[in-house]
């Protein structure tokens, strides 16, 4: 009787998978030309500074146009940009990316001081901004920024004087007039916390509908960016599939070319960081030579991956080849635009999970019956 044998784990790969690979071609082609449409994008967004223009368009929401002026001009907001203002009022170079919303708050309030009746009037008529309405509440803005100090003032002057009393029916009446101002005088303050509490919750829910606004501008400016470069290119994404599916050399080719770019890990830093403008350095405060870096940086992206499209030698460009349909290479091109526009980073991602398949492979356990 033979006693069957049980054999090790065995490793199976998914090396040489023609579907994985094409996906992996596929990937890195939608990855290094959405390397080239981010740094567009961003080139064209600090030069044009959207940033600061769509944080004007919120402000404008807020206040109102007729505020505006004086809202930019106030010592709270002016520092925070280069520039100036022109006549109208309006940023010279845009206006500020950024504004604390604190520092909005109180430039709000402070804007009420001296409107008395055209204020209530325009918030009668229903024609007031709504940052300037929750303001009209603050019922003592002009002395609004000194009451903490008053009430530290009044409770000072109200123990040196309380010190000095002698008569205890007097000292206790004194007291008594004294607590009641004080807690009017408190009471006063609470309300100017709570305005200011008020308009920072409107400014935040103000800028996050501003972060979608510059979302949507910023995703249609992409798909335009990447439909040029694709008919451009002729970045035909049907023919590309399909060559890589039919000649072994060229998706051999292109993962080799995926495997290299993976390992070395370029594509770890996000573009944006790299070339557009950061939160420490907004595109309205840029100087001259600041510009130039990131054109010089956009060109420099734009060159590397033009090299990376090379090396893999993917079929695009034109003339058109025989075997392409002219049909099918207008679908085939706006799929290259959609995808595109997605974003270098989502197919970073998408690729590194690929190669994980790919390079990791897959174990499995077998056993042999046992036979006799």
């Amino acid at each position: 009787m033979e006693i069957g044998s049980t054999s090790g784990p065995k490793e199976v790969h998914v090396l040489g998978n023609p579907m994985l690979d094409v996906a992996i071609g596929l990937a890195f082609f939608y990855m290094v030309l959405g390397v080239i449409v981010t740094v567009l994008q961003e080139f064209l967004a600090s030069t044009l500074k959207w940033r600061a223009r769509n944080l004007r368009k919120a402000i404008i929401e807020l206040i109102g146009e007729a505020h505006a002026k004086d809202f930019y001009a106030h010592p709270l907001i002016f520092p925070l940009f280069r520039g100036g203002l022109d006549q109208s009022g309006k940023p010279l170079r845009g206006g500020p990316s950024y504004i604390p919303k604190r520092s909005f708050a109180l430039a709000v309030i402070d804007l009420q001081k001296g409107r008395g009746d055209e204020a209530a009037t325009a918030g009668r008529s229903g024609t007031e901004p709504p940052a300037i309405g929750v303001a009209r509440f603050f019922t003592d803005a002009a002395a609004g920024g000194h009451l903490v100090d008053r009430v530290e003032r009044l409770d000072k002057t109200a123990t040196e004087l309380l010190d000095k009393v002698q008569n205890h029916a007097v000292r206790q009446a004194l007291e008594e007039a004294v607590g009641g101002a004080a807690s009017q005088l408190k009471g006063a303050t609470d309300v100017i916390d709570s305005t200011v509490r008020e308009l920072e919750s409107l400014f935040d829910n103000t800028m996050n509908r501003a972060a979608g606004w510059y979302k949507v501008k910023s995703q249609r400016v992409a798909f335009a960016i990447a439909l040029v470069l694709a008919v451009l290119l002729n970045a035909d994404s049907v023919y590309i599939a399909q060559r890589l599916w039919d000649d072994d050399a060229l998706r051999t080719r292109t993962v080799a070319a995926a495997e290299a770019y993976y390992q070395s890990g370029p594509g770890q830093t996000q573009v944006s960081a790299r070339c557009g403008a950061s939160a420490e350095q907004p595109d309205d405060e840029m100087t001259l030579e600041q510009w130039q870096a990131v054109r010089e940086c956009t060109q420099t992206e734009i060159a590397d991956a033009a090299r990376q499209i090379a090396s893999a030698d993917y079929p695009i460009g034109w003339p058109m080849p025989p075997d392409q349909s002219p049909w099918l290479a207008i679908v085939g091109q706006l799929m290259t635009a959609l995808a595109l526009s997605l974003g270098s980073s989502f197919w970073f991602d998408l690729l590194a999970r690929f190669m994980k398949v790919r390079m990791s492979g897959k174990r499995e356990e077998t056993t042999e019956p046992v036979t006799g």
